[in-house]
């Protein structure tokens, strides 16, 4: 049997390939081994950019908690150690604005003075803004806080909040209606009933002021004779003193500003602020604070109210009955669609049986301020 023996020899048309698989693994080694790196690279990144974000929201909230804090201040929950709450005067003026007399600073950074957090701090400076009135001894109508929040690998964030005062509403007496320009038209009926009692507790503040027809920038004590012929006063000393003239509160300068007013208070309508709002008419038998009705103001027999009522809009105050109002009360009417229009005669009625007293009472003005101290006009992140 015959053997053949065959040489096998590679095909010279394949003699230029030796390799490829190496350099084939090779290239896909280094790619698998380049996205690998991307993906690495990525990772790292996003996990930092993660970091830091939280870091950047850690600061971000402290700096709210710092504008929370002066807002806390500032509204008088807090008293330093003379017992003083503070006002836009003195958180300006004291400490640098840095408010350091109410709140505890604690820590340290970059040499600023700072309330420490659970990992975080803030700190705090009230200034007034530019462009606002600041006259020494005088309430500034408004400051800004600037509040600035550290946290963790050196973040930091700097927060403003402009405040406007509105506890500065001047109050001049009892009861105070604005009248008509040019005067006329007025409704002030105090009824036949003999048991009407007006007092006031300081003798600056008349039970009934309206506005002067000489000087519409003024207003003046004022009763006539026939009605005052129908009340008996509680302490006739006090109870109308002739005060002479006092400025007109400045948010019954006009109907737009009276309105601005009436927004304010329906901005701060909150549950935990002491505001009551009827727009519109309203039955009222009691409450305290501040209390404010754009359409007619009806007080029934037994109604009490304890602080400052505003009627604004219709202007038209009825009382039926007995009851007691201890504080302040406006009224002035307007045209809330048009404000372009003049004031109109306001009215005050209280033809009705039964025992009623107004009381001017210094007390209840000032907590009523309290309630509505100041607007938030705008807060911004610097």
């Amino acid at each position: 049997m015959m053997h053949t023996n065959h040489t096998h020899t590679p095909p010279a048309t394949r003699a230029g390939e030796r390799g490829a698989a190496l350099i084939t693994a090779l290239l896909i080694s280094t790619l698998l081994l380049l996205a690998g790196g991307a993906l690495l690279v990525k990772t790292t990144g996003s996990v930092a950019v993660a970091y830091g974000s939280t870091a950047e929201m850690q600061s971000y909230y402290s700096a709210e908690a710092g504008l929370q804090s002066a807002l806390n201040v500032l509204r008088g929950n807090v008293q330093n150690d003379d017992g003083d709450a503070a006002t836009f005067r003195n958180a300006v003026d004291m400490n640098g604005g840095t408010l350091a007399s109410w709140i505890t600073y604690d820590g340290e950074v970059g040499g600023t003075a700072v309330k420490k957090l659970p990992g975080n701090s803030f700190s705090i400076v009230v200034t007034v803004p530019p462009g606002t009135p600041n006259v020494a001894g005088t309430e500034p109508q408004r400051v800004l806080i600037t509040s600035t929040g550290y946290g963790p690998r050196g973040s930091r964030k700097q927060m403003e909040m402009l405040l406007r005062n509105s506890g500065s509403l001047e109050v001049p007496g009892a009861v105070t209606l604005r009248g008509k320009p040019g005067g006329g038209g007025m409704t002030f009926d105090l009824g036949n009933s003999n048991g009407r009692t007006f007092l006031t507790d300081d003798p600056t503040k008349p039970v009934f002021v309206t506005t002067d027809d000489a000087d519409e920038d003024k207003v003046e004590t004022w009763i006539d004779g026939d009605d005052k012929s129908k009340v008996v006063f509680g302490d006739p000393n006090t109870g109308n003193t002739e005060a002479g003239t006092a400025p007109l509160p400045s948010f019954l300068e006009s109907p737009f500003a009276a309105e601005t007013l009436v927004q304010d208070l329906m901005a701060q309508d909150t549950d935990d602020d002491n505001i009551t709002i009827y727009d519109g008419n309203a039955d009222i038998k009691t409450g305290s604070g501040i209390l404010l009705v754009t359409g007619t103001l009806n007080l029934g027999g037994n109604s009490n109210w304890t602080g400052i009522i505003f009627v604004l809009g219709k202007g038209e105050v009825t009382w039926g009955g007995q009851g007691e109002i201890h504080g302040a009360m406006f009224i002035a009417k307007y045209d809330r669609t048009d404000l372009t229009k003049d004031f109109e005669a306001p009215t005050l009625n209280i033809n009705g049986g039964g025992k009623s007293t107004i009381s001017y009472e210094t007390d209840a003005v000032n907590e009523a301020l309290r309630q509505f101290s100041f607007r938030v006009v705008g807060v911004q992140e610097k």
